[in-house]
C-alpha cells in the first residue's frame, strides 16, 4: 500500500523537465502532486498509475476529469486504434462518427437541439458568449464569483465587490486567489460578478442591468469551489429572470457534463438552460468540447454567420472517442454510473466513520462523481451553500491528509477534491479506506 521509495528518478527528472518547461503544460498541474517535485508516470492500467520509480497509485485526480475511463480501457483503445489505422486523425471533412455523436448528445442532454464542436472548455465558453451576444444584441456577461469558466481574461477570476461605485464589474485584486499579472483590465469591463446563491443580489442585478446583459453563464454546482450546492429554487430563479429579461441562460457543464449523470447538471436538477458548454470527460481523455443549445438561440451560428473557428474542432479522433465513451457510459440503462456511484458512497461513508473513530472534524461536500474532504469542519456528509459553511476548515490538516494519502498510494487533487473514474474497483475502495485509516491515525496523534 505504501510507496516503495522516495521517487529518486522523478526528483531527478523534475530538474530536467524544468529546464525546458518552467511552469508545466497547464498551470493547474503545478501543484497536483502533494510533494515538492513533479510526478512522472511510466504507465497506467484501469484506475492505477505507476510512476517511473515503480510506485503504484489509485488515481482520483484523473487529469481534472477527462480520464474517467482510466488507462488502457480495452473498448476505447480498440476504437481509437481502428480509426488511426483506417482514417486521418485530422481532416477537413466528416464521417459517420459525427452523426453518431450528435445523436448521443441530443438524446441525453436536455438543451441539445443543436451542437457546435470545440477543442477545449475555455473555447466553448467564449463561443457561448459570442452566440449570446449575437442572439440578444447586448454586450455584458454575468457570472458568479464562485464559478470557474476558463482562463480567458473576461471570465477568469475576479471577485465580487459588495460596494460597487457603479456596475458590479469583475474586480482585479492581487489578494484574489485567481489573480495573475497580465490580465486585461479592459476585459473586466464587460463582465458583472455577483455571489452565488444570493437571491436578492441576483434579482437586483437583473432589474438594474438586464437591458445590458447578453448571457448569464454559471456552473449549476461550482465544483471548483468545494462543490457548493445551489439553494432550493436558485437555479429556477436564474431561469425565470433570464426569460424575463431576454438574457441567454448558459450552464457551464465542463465539469458536470456526463459526470453527474448522462444529462449533466441540467438533467440532475431539472432546469433547462438555453445553451450549455461541455468539455473534459465525455471524450474519454481525448481533447474535445462542445457548445449545445436550443434551436432558437443556436440558429445564429448559420443565420448570422457567427464565427467559432478552430483547426481541431470536431477532429476525427475526438469524435470517435466521444461517441465511444458516451456509448460505454450510457449502455445498460446507465449501469456504469450506478457502479461508480456505489463505490463513491462506500468511500464517503467510510471516511466519515474513520473521522469519527479518530476524533477528527470532517465535512464532505459531494455530487455524483465528485466530492471534497474538508477537515476542521463538522458535519459529515452535509451540503454547503456558501464559504461561511466551511470558514473553520483547517488548511494544515487538509494538506497533511493529501500528502500522506499520496505516500500511501492514493492520489487526490488540491483542496482534497476527489474525482471518481468509472473503473474504480471494490479492491480500490478497500485500499483507499485502509490508506485513509493509516493517515487519520497519524493526524489524530
Amino acid at each position: 500500500m505504501k510507496k516503495k521509495n522516495d521517487c529518486p528518478k522523478s526528483r531527478a527528472m523534475t530538474e530536467e523537465f524544468l529546464d525546458y518547461f518552467p511552469v508545466a503544460h497547464s498551470n493547474m498541474r503545478i501543484k497536483v502532486s502533494a510533494q515538492n517535485y513533479r510526478m512522472f508516470i511510466d504507465h497506467g492500467e484501469g484506475s492505477r498509475l505507476y510512476d517511473i520509480d515503480g510506485n503504484e497509485y489509485i488515481d482520483y485526480c484523473i487529469s481534472y476529469g477527462p480520464a474517467a475511463l482510466g488507462s488502457k480501457h480495452e473498448e476505447l483503445s480498440k476504437a481509437l486504434i481502428d480509426l488511426i489505422e483506417t482514417r486521418p486523425t485530422a481532416s477537413f471533412f466528416f464521417s459517420d462518427d459525427d452523426v453518431k455523436l450528435g445523436e448521443l448528445i441530443r438524446k441525453y442532454v436536455p438543451c441539445a437541439d443543436k451542437i457546435k464542436m470545440q477543442m477545449t472548455g475555455t473555447e466553448a465558453v467564449q463561443t457561448a458568449i459570442r452566440i449570446a451576444r449575437a442572439y440578444t444584441g447586448k454586450p455584458m456577461i454575468l457570472k458568479f464569483a464562485e464559478c470557474f469558466h476558463g482562463w480567458i481574461d473576461n471570465v477568469f477570476g475576479g471577485g465580487y465587490d459588495p460596494s460597487p461605485s457603479g456596475l458590479p464589474l469583475m474586480s482585479l485584486r492581487e489578494d484574489d486567489h485567481s489573480y495573475c499579472p497580465g490580465l486585461s483590465k479592459i476585459a473586466t469591463q464587460e463582465t458583472l460578478v455577483i455571489p452565488f446563491n444570493d437571491f436578492d443580489i441576483l434579482e437586483e442585478t437583473f432589474k438594474n442591468y438586464g437591458h445590458m446583459i447578453a448571457i448569464c453563464h454559471f456552473e449549476a454546482v461550482p465544483i471548483n469551489h468545494f462543490s457548493l450546492q445551489p439553494k432550493p429554487g436558485f437555479l429556477e430563479k436564474i431561469r425565470e429572470l433570464c426569460t424575463k429579461y431576454n438574457v441567454v441562460m448558459s450552464m457551464d457543464e465542463v465539469l458536470t457534463g456526463f459526470r453527474v449523470g448522462p444529462g449533466g447538471a441540467q438533467g440532475l436538477f431539472g432546469v433547462k438552460p438555453d445553451i450549455a458548454t461541455f468539455g473534459k470527460m465525455f471524450a474519454g481523455g481525448v481533447a474535445s468540447a462542445f457548445v449545445c443549445g436550443v434551436e432558437e438561440v443556436m440558429r445564429v451560428l448559420p443565420e448570422k454567420n457567427v464565427l467559432s473557428a478552430g483547426t481541431f474542432n470536431g477532429w476525427p479522433l475526438a469524435q470517435r472517442a466521444a461517441a465511444t465513451t458516451i456509448d460505454i457510459l450510457t449502455r445498460n440503462d446507465g449501469e456504469a454510473y450506478r457502479n461508480m456511484y456505489e463505490k463513491q458512497e462506500k468511500i464517503m461513508d467510510g471516511l466519515v466513520c474513520l473521522a469519527d473513530k479518530y476524533g477528527l472534524k470532517l465535512r464532505i461536500t459531494e455530487n455524483p462523481g465528485c466530492f471534497y474532504t474538508i477537515f476542521g469542519v463538522e458535519g459529515g456528509r452535509t451540503p454547503i451553500y456558501s464559504d461561511d459553511d466551511i470558514k473553520d476548515m483547517d488548511d494544515d490538516q487538509n494538506n497533511t491528509f493529501r500528502k500522506l494519502m499520496e505516500n500511501n498510494g492514493v492520489l487526490i487533487l488540491p483542496a482534497n477534491r476527489w474525482l471518481m473514474s468509472f473503473v474504480v474497483t471494490d479492491e480500490d475502495v478497500q485500499w483507499t479506506l485502509e490508506a485513509a485509516e493509516d493517515v487519520m491515525k497519524q493526524m489524530a496523534k
